[in-house]
């Protein structure tokens, strides 16, 4: 029977590792060794594993001292070179496998000789157990030949966001291992995409299970939804390995896959900035609109800006940025005090926003987007009432932008910021 080495990492998790270990121990498949990380947990989540452990040898208990995110590496560095065992695969320490997970994933792999093995995944909201979203297809998919890299990457690009839900061959993991532990010098946090995305890329064959075999359950404070060292970065390099990918693969790169690549990009970018906005954790501003500077010189991210698409995205993007740099007593501050570096930053974001509402409203006005000629004739009125004159291109960027007033005001202080700038000049 092939063995199969199942890792959980637990940080302060005595209320949902029960479920997360009986979730394993309750697979069909039996024969697997559950590695469970005690990853420096200040509440009862040590013991609750070491009660487990005392039931059944299969479970091997880990400790660390203090909580290291960027422990997995080195653990699963030392799996790959010290463990005899066939597959791989991972659990968050609140997301739970259903009963057949292990079963009819290898079943799959072996039949199909297939490195990587992604399974369909409810998406849970935790206060009220009500699924919220579902991702699985209805039938077995499998990625062996260029062809089929291509035609179907908008299907399985789906189920490379996360590295659970997933069984990796010990061939394949030893093929990525070095790749992954050299991004790792380069940036401060590898993520779950970095390390799917290289999966993909070193893999000879992969697939997609049918129907749904995981669970995920999302919650405030997880790490998605943290500002964690370099998070923007692993965006960018996210980007590019997909990129790589799909031309090492096959030696182009569609429109159509480009597109989706970009999206998603969008998509990660505004999640940041997201996150930048509602953040807890005391964050210098300077910080802060350090973050917003790299993300809006980023290479992608201007190239985005420029695309015929991405509507929704480019507007949330917006919104965020805008109203988090202006409208906050701390840029005020800023203002007043005349702080030259800060200053010069927010006027580059600013004006990069502007230029990408510009892009958007010219878009839709090419597509001939009825309600927003409405909106012009609408505007200009009101525009033209106010105390501020806008000059083109900001007039139709303030015709945009109306809609929400958290951005017309941010678009005078743009105005009045620049003429301040200038002024310090």
């Amino acid at each position: 029977m092939k063995k199969i080495i199942i890792y959980t990492r637990a940080y302060n998790s005595e209320k949902t590792i029960r479920r997360a270990i009986e979730s394993v121990l309750n697979q069909t498949y039996k024969n697997f060794i559950y590695y469970v990380l005690n990853n420096g947990s200040t509440d009862k989540t040590g013991e609750i594993i070491l009660d487990y452990k005392e039931n059944d040898t299969r479970i091997k208990y880990l400790h660390n001292e203090i909580n290291n995110p960027g422990i997995f590496l080195l653990k699963l560095y030392d799996i790959i070179q010290n463990e005899a065992f066939d597959f791989f695969s991972t659990l968050d320490s609140d997301d739970e496998y259903l009963p057949e997970f292990l079963e009819k994933s290898l079943a799959f792999a072996e039949e199909n000789n297939l490195d990587l093995v992604c399974c369909g995944t409810n998406y849970v909201n935790t206060s009220t157990g009500e699924i919220i979203n579902q991702r699985m297809t209805q039938e077995n998919l499998v990625i062996d030949n260029d062809k089929v890299i291509e035609t179907y990457f908008p299907v399985y690009s789906l189920f490379i966001s996360a590295i659970w839900g997933k069984l990796f061959s010990k061939d394949l993991l030893n093929y990525m291992i070095f790749d992954i532990i050299n991004l790792k010098k380069s940036v401060s946090y590898v993520s779950d995409n970095c390390i799917t995305c290289l999966a993909l890329k070193k893999a000879k064959s992969f697939g997609i299970l049918s129907g749904i075999h995981h669970k995920y359950y999302k919650y405030k404070n997880q790490i998605s939804n943290t500002l964690f060292p370099g998070r923007f970065i692993v965006n960018s390099i996210e980007y590019d390995l997909l990129m790589d990918f799909l031309k090492s693969r096959c030696g182009r790169i569609n429109n159509e896959n480009k597109k989706i690549i970009t999206g998603r990009y969008m998509g990660q970018v505004a999640s940041t900035l997201e996150v930048l906005v509602n953040l807890d954790v005391e964050t210098s501003l300077k910080e802060k609109i350090s973050l917003l500077y790299d993300i809006f010189t980023n290479t992608h991210t201007r190239e985005a800006i420029n695309m015929q698409d991405y509507y929704h995205e480019k507007e949330r993007i917006l919104s965020l940025a805008m109203s988090f740099i202006l409208l906050q007593d701390k840029y005020k501050a800023i203002e007043k005090q005349g702080k030259m570096e800060e200053t010069k930053m927010i006027l580059f974001i600013c004006t990069e926003l502007l230029v990408f509402c510009n892009n958007m409203f010219e878009t839709m006005c090419k597509e001939k987007d009825t309600q927003f000629a409405n909106l012009e004739t609408k505007y200009n009125t009101l525009l033209n009432s106010r105390s501020i004159r806008f000059t083109q291109p900001i007039r139709k960027v303030a015709i945009l932008i109306r809609k929400n007033k958290v951005l017309y005001y941010a678009v005078k202080s743009v105005l009045s910021l620049k003429r301040k700038l200038n002024g310090i000049r």
